[in-house]
């Protein structure tokens, strides 16, 4: 006997694509509920409010907003300019972290910017000093300098970070002055970025932080508690310009991290006199291993 064959309505139909295209069943919650909005469509403000919720930078959600805020133009611009000069400090931040990402978008916002950088709130001022100097503007550099001699050492720091898009010269010289910062933010900002430049120079101005043993902070990798120190971040450096043999690794115990401190004072000992004798006989070459 055949079975009776009911005629399919139209809505049941639509019903059954939906969940075949959904791969879900009834009553399941489908994958997308959750699909967030098209950042492309999405307005000024909903734009604003996802990026200022704290969006993860290193997600492909994270660069289709930017990419989105950075095509909204003018209007744009003239809001956050707005926003610098609101009465609620995490607003004027905020902004600035904003004109951050938009990258050459934000020139015309130069002057805003650079009074941001006077502004009351260290956070504020930090914030401004890392958007403003990308733009590479001869009125934001002399801002800078400045901004170097800022009573917060966020602030001071801020300078610095902001120094990596300088020239390796220009660099240098505020890293080199910054190691001799009291504040152990900011001097270990510099000790970071000598890191980075990889400039033979900085190399006799690390030796001398190789007896800085004061604990800064602790590090928990596999486990094991370990003490952060400017001597240790200094051999870090060291290995990265001078490619010596006292190779550091993430998980060196505190035994040998002293053994790698014992084997640069050493060597130093025993080349340093060679090695600036080496890198000062020819004054107009450049000396960046990298």
């Amino acid at each position: 006997m055949r079975p009776t064959i009911r005629p399919v309505s139209g809505t049941e139909l639509a019903v059954a694509l939906v969940l075949a295209i959904t791969n879900v069943c009834p009553g399941e919650a489908g994958p997308a509920e959750n699909t967030m909005p098209d950042a492309a469509r999405m307005t000024m403000g909903d734009l604003l409010q996802e990026y200022k919720g704290g969006l993860n930078s290193h997600t492909q959600r994270w660069a289709d907003v930017v990419n989105a805020l950075r095509r909204c133009g003018d209007p744009l611009v003239q809001k956050l300019k707005d926003d610098l000069k609101d009465q609620k400090k995490e607003t004027r931040v905020a902004a600035a972290h904003v004109f951050l990402v938009l990258g050459k978008g934000a020139r015309t916002a130069v002057p805003d910017l650079i009074q941001a950088m006077s502004d009351e709130e260290p956070d504020v001022r930090a914030a401004a000093v890392s958007a403003a100097a990308p733009l590479k503007d001869p009125n934001v550099f002399f801002a800078l300098t400045k901004a170097r001699e800022d009573p917060s050492p966020r602030v001071r720091a801020a300078v610095l970070g902001a120094a990596f898009g300088c020239f390796d010269d220009a660099r240098y010289a505020i890293a080199a002055v910054s190691l001799s910062d009291k504040d152990p933010q900011v001097h270990r900002e510099a000790l970071f970025q000598m890191n980075l430049l990889k400039d033979k120079r900085a190399v006799p101005l690390l030796i001398r932080f190789l007896d800085n043993k004061e604990v800064r902070d602790y590090v928990v990798r596999n486990g094991v508690r370990t003490p952060e120190r400017d001597c240790d971040k200094a051999v870090v450096a060291l290995d990265h310009i001078v490619k010596g043999e006292f190779k550091v690794s993430s998980d060196d115990t505190l035994e040998e991290k002293e053994r790698k401190v014992d084997g640069w004072k050493q060597w130093w000992k025993d080349n340093g006199e060679k090695f600036l004798k080496d890198l000062y006989s020819e004054p107009e070459v450049r000396r960046y291993t990298k």
